[in-house]
């Protein structure tokens, strides 16, 4: 009877073990990590990221793309995270915004030709990404300035109301 018992508690601990493991289903992955490092601007020494940029996601960000991104957004979640998020996204857009963030991010908001769709940007906030991004033009309607098109290898991680954010961002 005691051997018996042994056996189903340890059937029913293995049981319990794959039961968790299933339910809580696959890891995030993330890019994957370099030998790279930045001193960000607190002197902290912070590992790179490397993009998976052989095999990107490619938005071809113009109006009709925004519309479609948009629309799987708000309307079939479950098919926008597969198709974005935890994938490394090559885009290209116009700036219209850059807000130096308190959190050790510089994001970059660029814009459809329409100017109806964004799409928010996320660089780590090192030297080297200031320096770039530093001297990009900003989309201003009222001066009649475009701003700089650019083009972004970026890691896919969450959706801002309709819009696709990407982080860990490297200037094409």
């Amino acid at each position: 009877m005691n051997n018996l018992a042994k056996r189903l508690g340890a059937v029913t601990i293995l049981a319990f073990s794959i039961l968790t493991i299933v339910a809580c289903g696959k890891a995030k992955v993330e890019p994957t990590e370099t030998d790279e490092y930045y001193i960000d601007d607190e002197g902290v020494e912070v590992m790179k990221f490397k993009l998976e940029k052989e095999n990107p996601v490619i938005i071809n960000y113009d109006d009709d793309s925004d519309k479609e991104i948009s629309n799987l957004i708000a309307n079939n979640s479950l098919k926008a995270k597969e198709k974005y998020l935890e994938k490394t996204i090559k885009i290209t857009g116009e700036v219209t915004k850059i807000i130096d963030e308190d959190n050790g991010i510089i994001k970059v908001v660029i814009t459809t030709p329409n100017k109806l769709g964004a799409t928010y940007l996320e660089f780590d906030d090192s030297k080297e990404n200031k320096e770039k991004l530093l001297n990009l033009k900003v989309y201003d309607e009222n001066k009649k300035i475009d701003g700089d098109l650019i083009t972004v290898y970026g890691y896919g991680t969450r959706f801002d109301n309709v819009c696709l954010v990407i982080s860990h961002c490297e200037l094409a």
